[in-house]
């Protein structure tokens, strides 16, 4: 059985690739997004998926409720798989908006013990930019999102750095349970060509294909860390201080 991200990886740049050929890359969006990976999701649980789905036990002081983009759904209101995605094309998306996409993934999946994936789709170009963002803590200067192997991302190192862009967010949840540290799988990207590939004479040569103009990348959220820290934003004490 193939692992969800494989199969989102596989399923979404597919589907990336038919729709160009046929014209339609200038429809490209993170909602045209929708149809690949809520197909696959629901050929992988064998159940309901639901967009923007609203954590029902998690809302901002204004009354409205963290969401996520996708949630597989068999028993309501728990949820077995939560999916956020970020389309990268002429709109390049922010460091920050990139932590709490994950953020959010992680707290809804810990409340719902549900397994959680982040979906970057887009131009391989505009990727390989996001790759090269860096951010850094007391004891680590990197890539956020490492392509071949897994992340670690401090969150208590992280929104210092992102102050003016996360602190709102963080306070819009004072009493949420968020997580110190997110540990990511290493992720699967479809389509990804090798540089170059060996002839039956033994010899290096280069590929007769064309590198795909988009490319698709899938993490999962590794939730098998036993003590996880977490922190409130409205306790004066501990990771909040350095966050605020």
């Amino acid at each position: 059985m193939l692992k969800t991200r494989k199969v989102l990886a596989q399923a979404v740049g597919s589907w990336l690739q038919y729709e160009f050929a046929l014209g339609r890359g200038g429809l490209f969006s993170e909602r045209y997004l929708s149809v690949p990976i809520s197909q696959a999701l629901a050929y992988k649980y064998k159940c309901g998926v639901e967009a923007e789905h609203a954590h029902k036990g998690l809302k901002e002081e204004t009354g409205s409720h963290l969401r996520v983009d996708f949630a597989v759904i068999k028993d309501a209101p728990k949820v077995l798989a939560v999916v956020e995605s970020k389309w990268a094309n002429h709109h390049v998306p922010s460091l920050a908006d990139i932590i709490w996409d994950i953020v959010r993934l992680e707290i809804v999946a810990e409340a719902d013990d549900a397994e959680a994936f982040f979906v970057l789709a887009g131009d391989r170009s505009v990727l390989e930019r996001i790759f090269d963002y860096k951010w850094g803590g007391e004891n680590e200067i990197g890539s956020l999102l490492r392509k071949y192997r897994g992340s670690s991302i401090q969150i208590e190192h992280a929104a210092p750095l992102f102050r003016d862009a996360l602190r709102q967010r963080f306070l819009d949840y004072p009493d949420a349970s968020f997580p110190s540290r997110i540990l990511l799988h290493p992720p699967y990207a479809y389509p990804e060509y090798p540089n170059e590939i060996e002839s039956v004479t033994g010899e290096q040569e280069t590929p007769t294909f064309a590198s795909p103009k988009y490319q698709v990348w899938v993490w999962e959220i590794d939730r098998s860390e036993e003590n996880r820290k977490r922190f409130t934003p409205s306790d004066h004490m501990g990771y909040s201080k350095t966050i605020f």
